[in-house]
C-alpha cells in the first residue's frame, strides 16, 4: 500500500541525490587539488553536472521538489554546485 509522504519528506528525499553529487563533487575537487590526477577532474565535472542538471526547477527533476519544498534550501544547493563547477 502506498501511502502519501509530507512535504517535507519529499523535499529531503529529493535533496539527498543533488546533495550526494555536490557532496561527491567537492571531495573530487580537493582529491584534484592535492593529486591533479585527470581521473579526479572529470570525476568532479560529471557529479557537478549531474548536480546542476537535477537542480533545474523543471517539471519531475528533483530541484522543483526542493524549489517547491523549500527555495532557500534550493537556492544554495544550486548555486554551491553552480559555483564549484564554474570555479573548475
Amino acid at each position: 500500500c502506498w501511502s502519501a509522504i509530507s512535504r517535507q519528506a519529499e523535499t529531503r528525499i529529493a535533496a539527498a541525490g543533488p546533495f550526494s553529487n555536490i557532496l561527491l563533487g567537492f571531495i573530487g575537487y580537493a582529491l584534484y587539488i592535492f593529486t591533479h590526477s585527470l581521473v579526479f577532474y572529470v570525476f568532479t565535472i560529471v557529479n557537478l553536472w549531474l548536480a546542476v542538471f537535477n537542480l533545474m526547477p523543471i517539471g519531475p527533476l528533483d530541484g522543483a521538489k526542493i524549489a517547491r519544498g523549500n527555495p532557500k534550501a534550493w537556492a544554495l544547493m544550486f548555486a554551491t554546485s553552480l559555483l564549484l563547477l564554474l570555479t573548475l
